[in-house]
């Protein structure tokens, strides 16, 4: 998550939030995002985490990079009343899928990893998803399904 990727730090249209910033989603939106997390603040943000609202999990990390008081002035100043609060932290990106993937059959998990909102020419996806963006003309599925790899701290090595 970071300003240098959109003013609010993920951009809204493409996590399918726009609604949140106080515009109206089409009732055929193709974007349908149940949960949301995200595992760090990119240094360049200096703290700003306006849009940590929009987000269902996020990592201590994350958390921890937070400089509350320019959070918190900057949703006061572009009118984003709920920019600023933060939601379930968990200790790292194991912790995070584990919460965002609970009571979900593992076959059934529709998951994508992205680095940034900026950046979506190459993403992971989850067995289920990939099935999905195999039928649509403008999706290449490479490779063959593979676990995520996770660091010993269990943040994710990759995006």
């Amino acid at each position: 998550m970071g300003k240098e990727y959109s003013g609010v730090g993920l951009d809204p249209n493409v996590i399918g939030r726009a609604r949140r910033l106080g515009t109206t989603e089409a009732p055929n939106d193709p974007i349908r995002i149940g949960k949301i997390g995200v595992g760090e603040l990119t240094p360049a943000t200096a703290g700003n985490a306006l849009g940590v609202g929009m987000v269902d999990v996020v990592t201590e990390r994350l958390r921890s990079a937070i400089n509350a008081e320019v959070t918190s002035l900057n949703a006061r100043t572009a009118a984003f009343a709920h920019g600023d609060r933060v939601a379930k932290v968990v200790a790292n990106d194991t912790a995070a899928l584990e919460a965002l993937c609970e009571g979900l059959a593992p076959d059934a998990v529709r998951l994508a990893v992205i680095g940034d909102t900026a950046g979506l020419a190459t993403i992971l996806v989850s067995p289920a998803c990939a099935k999905d963006l195999a039928a649509h003309a403008t999706c290449k599925v490479e490779g063959e399904p593979r676990p995520l790899a996770f660091g010993p701290d269990g943040n994710l090595t990759e995006p």
